[in-house]
């Protein structure tokens, strides 16, 4: 295929080591333009089904237009077709995003759409849309894709992305929104457990400037809604608080990295369930902020601000849990834990800050004395 590609003038992403192509159907031409429909063709590794017409206005570049049936489309190879560069990140790099410069599209001026069923839309870092509705929009120097509808680990997705890329001078623009998405997809582990359950509704748009990766997602900005509901977060003990006041108040002494190391044995041994959290976040030069996040539960409560910086792909999530002592004896006081998870978004390390629980127990041993 690629020797008749590379005489129109095209380049795809992808096809530098050959393509082979095996398809049974029929080729029927009009005037200026073809119509060629076949069944189960095979198009290197993949498996599609079409009726496609191609055309060339007078005057004009190529169309091509129609229905396509896919068994497998992938979203990174589609934005290497408008970029050149696929912009997606690299984890064994200490830069994440590349400063590769974009190309212009390699397919010129060809312009169409396409309207695609794909048994599995891939995306990055192993997800996978399943049963995906999508239309392909190609116009010369730009190119949009619009999921109508899909499954993502269960949950219903839909969106659009929107590709302007005028001689490496990329804007892109999107828009997404999940539906019923399982929370524990979606978070890191913890020897081999999600640290969070639930379900959750996401919805967010973007836009960004650059000629490489690296400058796109520097330039990023959009916001979004998060909804979570039915969780649960693992590693996080109500009672935990309460089991170590009680162990104060029968004269145990803690040194600041005992009390450490014995807060993070109670916060550990149970999970904290609670109804729903969530609220809207923001997008700003490449980092997502979502602030005033709140978790409750009988027992305890937690507030917490979140930073994803996309530049760096790292998280940075501060928290606060303040938990119920079970009693009065420190008049409007209660003890609280300061808990921070920082690190690279897949495996961030947990952090806790002890001083404000060491500040009430010692307030609440005087208080004793007092007694």
């Amino acid at each position: 295929l690629d020797p008749f590609v590379a005489t129109a003038g095209l380049a795809i992403p992808g096809a530098d080591g050959g393509t082979r192509v095996a398809a049974d159907g029929t080729l029927a031409f009009d005037g200026a333009s073809a119509r060629l429909t076949w069944k189960n063709g095979t198009f290197g590794s993949r498996v599609a089904s079409g009726d496609v017409r191609v055309a060339r206005p007078a005057g004009q570049g190529w169309r091509i237009d129609g229905d396509l049936s896919v068994d497998t489309a992938d979203l990174e190879w589609l934005m290497a077709l408008g970029l050149g560069v696929p912009p997606v990140p690299d984890f064994s790099q200490k830069a994440v995003w590349a400063k590769t410069p974009f190309e212009p599209p390699g397919y010129g001026s060809v312009g169409g759409k396409l309207a695609v069923t794909a048994d599995h839309l891939s995306l990055d870092d192993g997800f996978d849309v399943a049963n995906a509705r999508l239309s392909v929009v190609l116009q010369p120097q730009r190119i949009d894709v619009d999921l109508a509808d899909g499954h993502l680990n269960g949950a219903t997705v839909s969106g659009g992305m929107s590709i302007h890329n005028v001689d490496g001078n990329a804007n892109v623009a999107g828009r997404f929104n999940l539906q019923g998405a399982p929370l524990e997809a979606f978070t890191w582990q913890r020897d081999g457990r999600s640290v969070a359950t639930g379900t959750f509704d996401l919805s967010a748009d973007f836009e960004a400037t650059g000629r490489s990766p690296a400058g796109l997602v520097s330039s990023m900005t959009g916001g979004g809604v998060l909804a979570v509901r039915d969780g649960e977060a693992r590693y996080i003990n109500p009672n935990s608080a309460k089991l170590v006041i009680r162990a104060s108040d029968l004269d145990q002494e803690f040194s600041d990295e005992a009390l450490r190391m014995t807060l993070a044995e109670r916060i550990d041994a149970d999970s904290l369930k609670f109804g729903e959290t969530g609220g809207a976040f923001s997008l700003a030069a490449g980092a997502v902020r979502l602030k005033g996040l709140a978790v409750r539960a009988k027992g305890v409560e937690g507030m917490g601000d979140t930073v994803l910086d996309l530049n760096t792909m790292m998280l940075d999530s501060d928290w606060t849990l303040t938990f119920d002592p079970g009693d009065t004896k420190v008049e409007g006081t209660n003890p609280q834990v300061g808990v921070v998870f920082r690190g690279p978004v897949g495996a961030p390390a947990r952090t806790l800050d002890i001083l404000p629980f060491s500040s009430y127990l010692n307030t609440r041993r005087e208080a004793r004395i007092l007694e």
